[in-house]
């Protein structure tokens, strides 16, 4: 008698799930596949995130997230709110519901890379791109701006610029 084919529903290697749970904490590809147990490659990230992408459907659908569910979630976070509290000495006088602008902005993010709308290659700059951030502080003397300087170079390896008034107003 002939075996009968069983439907198998993929589900996740505890190295795949190991190498998802690191990426939603954060980590980059090559850290995801050192805590997972794979070769700390970038191409062993892709891989690994492909073979997920593919097994993902079923999985999600098995457990309940349907494409129904995260799109009633996203359609919520696009108008998210947060409270902002205002305080003066430690003692709070008022506070205001305000839009979460950062929460709407990666739900709209979300949405559109769910709908391809990015061209391919795209989602890799946008994540190169969101990994560095451009903050401008203007200070007025120069060597508080030099021990501001000294004091961010120390935890991460900025490019600062200091420039007197001069040059600031004029570029």
């Amino acid at each position: 008698m002939a075996k009968r084919k069983r439907n198998r529903i993929p589900r996740l290697t505890s190295k795949e799930a190991l190498f998802a749970e690191a990426r939603m904490e954060g980590a980059t590809l090559e850290e995801a596949t050192r805590t997972a147990g794979y070769a700390p490659h970038r191409q062993q990230g892709f891989k690994v995130e492909q073979r997920i992408a593919e097994k993902a459907p079923e999985v999600f659908n098995r457990i309940g997230l349907t494409v129904e569910r995260f799109g009633k979630k996203l359609e919520q976070l696009l108008d998210a709110k947060e409270v902002k509290h205002f305080a003066n000495k430690g003692i709070v006088l008022d506070t205001k519901e305000v839009e979460a602008l950062d929460i709407q902005s990666r739900a709209v993010d979300m949405g559109l890379r769910t709908h391809g709308a990015y061209k391919q290659g795209d989602e890799d700059k946008g994540q190169a791109q969101a990994d560095r951030h451009m903050v401008t502080v203007f200070v007025a003397d120069e060597e508080e701006a030099a021990r501001l300087a000294q004091l961010l170079s120390a935890r991460v390896v900025p490019e600062i610029a200091i420039r007197n008034q001069a040059t600031a107003d004029n570029g």
